[in-house]
Formats: C-alpha cells, structure tokens, sequence
C-alpha cells in the first residue's frame, strides 16, 4: 500500500527557490500558514505528479482561453525549469515508486496559454529518489500501480478534495455527469461499453433502413410519374424521324432513356405553336422586341440622338482629343489655383516650404537655385530676432496693400494704424510715412546677415516668386472658361467608347429597315449640345411605338418563353431554322418519340418495381433486426440500472454514517441520502442526487450551507475510499475547516483517526489553533505527525539561498 514519502518543489507558483519535504512514515502531515504561502502549492503539485494537471485550473471558464502569454502559468520564474519531485513508499512489500514531473523553462506566446499549460507538463518515474534513467510515465501505467480505476477522474474525488473542486462537482455537475464520474466504481464499465457498441449498431442499422426508405419513396415517385404520364398507345409504331430537327436525328441513333424522351417531347410540344401559326408568332416576337427596345435600349438611344449622323468610330476622335485636353486644362487650373493660394499664405515671407512647393512645379534657373541654397545657409546663421525683423520687413507692403483696399472698400473717413489703433489726422499718407520711418530704424538695427537675407529675399521675390504668380494668374484668367456649365455638360454629354458607337450603328440600321425617321431629332455635328435630349428620346420611342404588329385570335396560345426554351433543348439556334420546320414534320417527329417511349415504358416501369419490392424486403429484415437489438438494449439497461441500484445502496448507508458524524451542528442529527434511479421507476438515465433529507426531491447543493457541502464531499470521499480501496492510502485534504465550524471539524478528525487507521492524511489550514488542535488529536490516536509552517519554510530557503 503506497503513502507519501519525500517531496522536492522548485520554481512551482509561490516556491521560488528548491523546497523539500519528507512525509514519510508520517500518519497526518498538517501544513499551515497564512494565505498565499504556498500551501494550495503543496497540493497542487502532488495532484500533477499523480494526474498531469491541476483540477481546479481545467474546470475554471478559463480553460479554454488560448491568447498569447508571456509565461507559463504555473512557473514563478519563466527563464527557469520547474522540478517536482514525489516519493511513494509500500512499507509492506518494500518498494519505491519516484514521479518526476518537469516543466521546461522559457515558454511563451500561444505555448504559454492557459488552454496549453498542460502540453507542457512531463512525467517520468523511477524506482529511485536519485536515478539516473527515468521512464515515461502515462496513466495507465500509474493506473496498474495504483490499482485505482480512471485515475484522472477518481483523484480529485476519492484522494484530494479542494474547496474549488468541492462546488465543482457539487455545482458545476448535473447529477447525471456526477454518475458518469464514478460509473466506473459501479463494475459496470465493460457492460455499458457493450451497450454502446449495441447503440452504435442499432444507429447504423437505423440510418441504413432510413436511406432505403428513401430510396424507396423516390422509385415510388418516379413510377407513379411514369404512370401519370405513360403515353398514349393508341398511335401504334411510326418509322424514323423526320430529318428536319437535327436533334431528333441524333436522338433516333442513341440508346433510348425515359427521361430524355420525355424532355425532348415536351420541347417539340412547346414549339408546335410556332410552327402551326408562324405569321403570329413572328408578330409576337417582333412586339416582345419592341417591348424590350423600349426597356433595355436607353443608352443605344441616347447615342443615336447624339452620335447617329457618324459613321465610323475614328470621327469621335476629334472629340477624344478634345476631352483629353479639357482634362488636362481642368487639373492644370486646379493646380495653379493651389499654387497661387500657397503663394498669398506665404505674405511674402519667401519660406522654405513655399520654395521647396514651388521647385516641384516650376524649374528655377541656375541664379535662383544659388540665391535659395545663399538664403538657406543665411537664415540658419542668423537669430530669432534677425527672423522677426526680417519678416516685419518683408510683410510690411502685403500689410499696406491688404489695408488699402481695406479702406477703399468700406468708404472709411478715418485711417487707424491696423497695429496700434492710432488715429491719422493726415491720412493714408501719414501712415505710410510714419511705416517708412519704422523701416529705415529696423534696416539700421539690421546687421550684415540680415541685410543679406533681405537682399536674398526680395531677388527671389522679384525674379521667381513674383513671375510664377504672375503667370499663374495670367493662365487662370485665361483657362476660367474651362469650368462653365456648358463645357462641362458637353463633355459629360458627350462621351461614348466603341462597344457603344456599334452598338449604336446596329439600332440605327434596324430603324432605317423598319422606315423610323430618326435623323431630324439627332445632332447635327459631333460638336453639337442639344438641351432637349430627354424630349427627342421620348418621341423616338413613341415613333416605334407604332411599329406594333396586330395579331389575330388564334386556338393556341403563344409562349415565346416556352418556346425559346423549347428551341434551346432541342439545339434550334435561330428563328430562321425554327421556320424551315414544316408542321407535317414536326407531327411525325412528336408521333415517333411517343412510340419511343411506349416501347420502353413497359421494360422501366417492370424494372422499377422489381427495385421497389427488393428495398422493401430489405427494410422488413432491417426493421427485424433493430426489433431484436432493442429488447437486448432493454434488458442490459434494466440489469444495468438494477445492478447500480444494488452498488449505490451499499454505497448509501457508509455515506450517510460519515456525513452524520461530520456534519453533528444539523438540527435533526441526520446525516446525508444518496439517491439513484429506484428499480422500475420512471427515470431512464442515471444520476447521484444528494439530498439533506429522505424525503427531498432537490439536490443538497440547492438546501445546504458551504460548510454543509464541504463535509458532505469529504464524507463522500470516506465512503469511496472504505468501499473501493485502492492501493493509494493518502487522502489530501486542501483547507477543510475553511467553511466548517469547530464541531464540524472535531467530528471529521476523529473519523479520520479511527475509521482509517491505515491512512495517511495530508490536511492544511490557515489557523495555527486549528493546526495544533489537528495534530494533538492524531498524536493522541498513537500517529506520528508533521507540522509544516509554510512561512518559516519559504523564509528558510530563502535565507539558505541569500547566505
């Protein structure tokens, strides 16, 4: 029987540094210290070594995230491995069982996600605490060892119970998914995998009579077409076709198939109306043409109004060229607008940014290039004050002129200096005299750099800023003609590409064939913009209006639909073929594909009901089959469910013994029922349903208190242990006072002293009272006990490694 033995933690959560533990020959191992100490560490460590993985983290809601971390979530430094080492002991046979469970250091990204953590988790074992080859360990082979059934589900049940876990599977589990947890405690497995197999066979055996079933329903329906449509005999047999509808030729020399017969048929029968009254039918067709003109033939009509009097695409040229030069005049006035408008932003401050805008549209001479490259060096050599003074200087006429007009447009009486507000008894004049003076004080204050700036800056002014404005609005005043509406309506109005200029030519030769005087509404000139497009239009259409043929009453009834459907099964490609069909011949050809199809009706039809009695025969055997199968389904399912019946009530009675003294603070002194499926009630699926009282209904989690329901999962676990006991004789206990009252614990460490003597318990807490109340019960039941303040072990190895 194996216990704990010694333990070995480093770099796991909380425990940085290497953290070892010896539980050997230790009957209760009780850890303390407050939160966050790392006593959850302790048991989640052991529970990796046994399963793989931690219970709590795989049924958290966040199981399934997969975003990108940047470590992984169980090591406390990402750049080390993570070590955990965990001795079993068997006293008995003298044996050793070493679990090694290593995470490698540096995981990140999607690696490192949550969903991912346990990809990273590898187990080997040994027989040694130091060997030097170490095996793969898997469940099964743990499983053997142990001789504990689905290890990874029994663990968190039967050998560790968590807070987290306990709501869990009390919680988070419906009763049903409770059962099928411990189904494998019931020795049932083997026969319930057998019924599976048996749901699968009878699914497959189900699916497969539903396909004949539907094949079935579809031969029925084909046959019973078949009948409704059979042709009529009484035309007797008729020689080959006819010879006027290739179709029909080609079809006389292929094997003869129902459906094709009948298509081909039912096309000749569409034509028929055509062929008998062609005078009606070229009528309708020629109005059904004029009803489209009228729809779908907008854009050929207003080309003809605006392009019919051309003849040949190479004309509009004339126009492209045009068009292409009005687009080029429209974005180059467009541009030099934006030249001019950066240019009145400047204020004649002759900026390097207005400079290096106008070098990309305008190439300056050689003396211009070498005057902004002199300006450029003089302005970096020059201070802030030299810049102010150099742009008061070079604003001072913009100011005056902008002021001027100012004036001159609102009749002012008064003149005011626009920067001190002064009044100017003199006038205009006065004022400019008085910025004159101001000039000639800043050019004495002017030092050498900036009388060189000045004379740099009034050069380009003058011999490149000036005449690039100047010829920019030279072009604009003479290019204003571009954006008028009529211009710009011409070239909108005009506009046409080849597929619509013979487009255009196709309609205007069918106008001239039908008599249509279309010329006096088009455009006289390529050149020509007509502001009555939409009336021209409208009376061009009225004029083939009256192109519309009469059409006499006649017996048939016309479907140009059908019939251009039927012409399309039967490969007639034009009107003009469909004409050289004589109606003698298109009378023989319908009479012979009805004796075709007479001749072959017979040998189908038999065929198809030869197919229909066979799929029905297998349906028969299917049905008895799934019969047979569902009355062994039933008899495994109530043998199961009786046998279960059976194991849960001796499960019942251990259970409701150790919860009672568990739980002692109830009123009624009771202790907790288990309850299954009773023998022939009503449920059909198992479950385990815990209830606070015989007579309940509800489960225990919906009436019970937490502290009720954690004493009622550790009853649960005694009871599983005492009744299927495996070779594992530890059971860890994660906190278990934290929602129980004193008396509650009391009950609980007596039950562990003296209902399993031979067990090993593995129990922490956060209150050292507790803690010592724990191990003077199990010293006084004659068991060794460790007590393992997690404080002062972190504090001990850190101090080890610090020294």
């Amino acid at each position: 029987m194996y216990k704990l033995g010694k333990l070995s933690i480093e770099n796991f959560k909380s425990i940085e540094h290497l953290v070892e533990i010896d539980l050997k020959n230790i009957r209760a191992a009780v850890f303390d210290g407050p939160n966050g100490f790392g006593k959850t560490t302790i048991f989640d460590a052991i529970e990796i070594c046994f399963i793989g993985r931690v219970s709590r983290i795989n049924s958290a809601k966040m199981s399934n995230d997969n975003k990108a971390r940047e470590g992984h979530l169980l090591k406390n430094k990402h750049s080390k491995p993570t070590s955990i080492k965990l001795e079993l002991v068997d006293d008995e046979e003298g044996q050793c069982l070493v679990i090694y469970a290593i995470i490698k250091s540096d995981i990140k990204g999607r690696d490192a996600s949550v969903k991912n953590y346990k990809e990273h988790i590898e187990r080997y074992y040994a027989t040694e605490w130091n060997a030097k080859q170490w095996s793969v360990l898997d469940e099964t082979t743990l499983t053997s060892k142990l001789e504990l059934t689905k290890l990874s589900s029994l663990f968190s049940v039967q050998h560790y119970i968590s807070q987290e876990e306990t709501t869990h599977f009390l919680k988070d589990r419906s009763e049903s998914d409770r059962h099928d947890q411990l189904s494998h405690l019931f020795g049932t497995v083997v026969q319930v995998d057998e019924l599976n197999a048996m749901e699968a066979i009878k699914s497959r055996l189900v699916g497969k009579r539903d396909d004949y079933k539907y094949k079935g329903e579809e031969k029925s329906k084909l046959l019973e077409t078949m009948q409704a449509t059979k042709p009529d005999e009484e035309n007797g047999e008729t020689g080959a076709p006819s010879g006027e509808i290739n179709f029909i030729v080609d079809l006389a020399k292929k094997e003869k198939q129902l459906p094709v017969l009948d298509a081909s048929l039912s096309a000749l029968e569409s034509i028929l109306p055509a062929i008998k009254y062609p005078d009606v039918y070229k009528n309708e067709r020629f109005n059904a043409w004029l009803d489209l003109f009228e729809t779908s033939r907008e854009q050929e009509l207003d080309d003809l109004i605006k392009f019919g009097t051309l003849n040949e695409f190479k004309e509009i040229e004339k126009l492209h060229r045009a068009k292409r030069k009005f687009d080029e005049n429209t974005e180059k006035l467009k541009r030099y607008r934006e030249i001019r408008e950066k240019i009145e932003s400047d204020a004649n401050d002759i900026s390097e940014i207005l400079l290096s805008y106008l070098q990309q549209h305008f190439q300056p001479s050689e003396k211009v290039i070498a005057e902004i490259q002199q300006l450029s060096s003089l302005r970096r050599q020059g201070s802030t004050f030299t810049r102010l003074r150099t742009q008061l200087l070079t604003h001072r006429n913009s100011l005056l002129e902008a002021y001027k007009k100012f004036h001159d447009q609102n009749h002012l009486d008064e003149v005011v200096c626009p920067l001190c507000g002064d009044e100017k008894e003199n006038g205009i004049d006065q004022l400019i005299n008085e910025y004159d003076h101001q000039e000639r004080i800043y050019e004495d204050q002017s030092s050498i750099v900036d009388r060189e700036i000045f004379a740099c800056t009034s050069y380009l002014l003058e011999y490149y800023v000036e005449k690039i404005w100047r010829r920019v609005e030279h072009y604009i005043s003479k290019a204003s003609w571009i954006e008028e509406a009529e211009v710009t309506k011409f070239f909108l109005e005009k506009n046409i590409d080849e597929n619509r200029f013979n487009k255009m030519i196709k309609l205007r030769g069918w106008l001239d064939d039908q008599g249509v005087a279309w010329r006096e509404l088009a455009d006289n000139s390529l050149f020509t913009l007509s502001l009555e497009y939409s009336g021209k239009k409208s009376n061009l259409k009225s004029a083939v209006k009256k192109l519309r043929k009469s059409i006499y009453q006649i017996e048939a009834e016309i479907d140009l639909d059908l019939i251009r459907q039927g012409q399309i099964i039967l490969d007639i490609k034009s009107d003009e073929i469909l004409s050289g069909i004589t109606m003698q011949g298109i009378v023989n050809d319908i009479a012979y594909l009805r004796s075709e199809m007479v001749k072959i009706y017979s040998s189908e039809a038999q065929k198809l009901r030869g197919e229909i009695t066979l799929i029905n025969q297998k349906i028969d055997g299917l049905n008895q089959k799934i019969t047979s199968i569902d009355a062994v389904i039933k008899i495994y399912n109530e043998s199961i469910k009786k046998y279960e019946i059976d194991v849960a009530s001796s499960i019942a009675i251990p259970f409701y013994i150790y919860s009672s003294k568990v739980l002692q603070t109830r009123l009624d002194g009771t202790g907790i029922f288990l309850k299954t499926p009773s023998d022939g009630g009503r449920e059909k699926n198992p479950y385990i349903r815990f209830c606070a009282r015989k007579s309940d209904t509800h489960d225990a989690w919906c009436t019970m208190s937490s502290g009720q329901l954690a004493g009622l999962v550790i009853s649960f676990a005694l009871a599983m242990n005492k009744l299927y006991p495996s070779k594992l004789q530890t059971v860890l206990i994660d906190d278990p006072v934290q929602s129980m009252d004193e008396i509650n614990m009391a009950s609980l460490v007596q039950l562990f002293i003296y209902e399993f003597p031979m067990y090993q318990f593995i129990v922490s807490t956060h209150e050292q009272k507790i803690a010592s109340y724990m191990g003077y019960k199990f010293i006084q039941g004659g068991g060794k006990v460790g007590r393992f303040n997690m404080r002062e072990i972190v504090s001990a190895q850190l101090k080890i490694v610090n020294d």
